[in-house]
């Protein structure tokens, strides 16, 4: 059994594994080692989904950043639990304000 959440995690494979760092999926940054992210599984079991998921979220996220400023509502810190997928570990607020236009 591979586990998303250890593989995810592991120093070895990833500078300050733990950090919230979308930077480095960049394309200009370095690659990361082949099969270290596994976001969607591998092999013939991948997710069938995985392409139409990548890219409904970001035309969702990227029509809401364009209309809205987005932050956090609560000062809770948001930390991942590991289910079977990764969640955080309470509902998340965010507030959201109309950007002008």
């Amino acid at each position: 059994m591979i586990s998303p959440w250890v593989l995810h995690r592991h120093r070895r494979l990833w500078q300050n594994p733990d950090a919230f760092d979308p930077s480095r999926f960049l394309p200009n940054a370095p690659a990361a080692p082949q099969f270290a992210y596994l976001p969607f599984g591998t092999g013939p079991r991948v997710c069938i989904g995985a392409q139409f998921a990548l890219a409904e979220a970001t035309l969702v996220i990227a029509r809401l950043l364009q209309s809205f400023f987005v932050e956090l509502a609560d000062s809770r810190p948001v930390r991942p639990r590991a289910i079977m997928t990764t969640a955080p570990e309470h509902a998340v607020p965010f507030r959201l304000k109309p950007r002008k236009r």
